[in-house]
């Protein structure tokens, strides 16, 4: 429960535009990269820079709302390490905008469970949820 909890913080900070929220949940370290597909059928891996999206979520748009949607939470954990799981759909302003699968790795701080890193896949179609 308390690893699906600091996911769940991750995304309500993100909703609400909230970087403070963010930070509590993630490592100054924390990783985000996504998985795409190329025309030959083969993943393509891309780098964020960590910061750029916290500075990127935590600066709201006027009349943008966006919302990712979990469909589950798959998590397992052996000790202080644990893994999730976690397909999605992404919504801008309630339209519909791509669906994937999130896999977070978390590590248990001090302060509790926290985002180690974020790998995710991105698509138009060919939902899971």
């Amino acid at each position: 429960a308390a690893v699906e909890g600091a996911i769940r913080q991750f995304f309500n900070g993100m909703h609400a535009s909230d970087s403070l929220m963010i930070r509590k949940v993630t490592f100054p370290e924390t990783t985000l990269q996504s998985v795409m597909l190329t025309a030959d059928g083969n993943g393509q891996v891309r780098s964020t820079k960590f910061n750029d999206f916290v500075k990127q979520i935590g600066t709201p748009v006027a009349g943008r709302k966006i919302e990712e949607r979990i469909s589950q939470y798959t998590i397992h954990v052996d000790g202080p390490l644990a893994t999730a799981w976690t397909p999605y759909t992404f919504w801008v302003n309630d339209a519909f905008s791509h669906c994937g699968v999130n896999t977070f790795t978390l590590v248990k701080s001090p302060s509790g469970w926290k985002i180690w890193s974020i790998m995710d896949t991105r698509r138009k179609g060919d939902c899971l949820n």
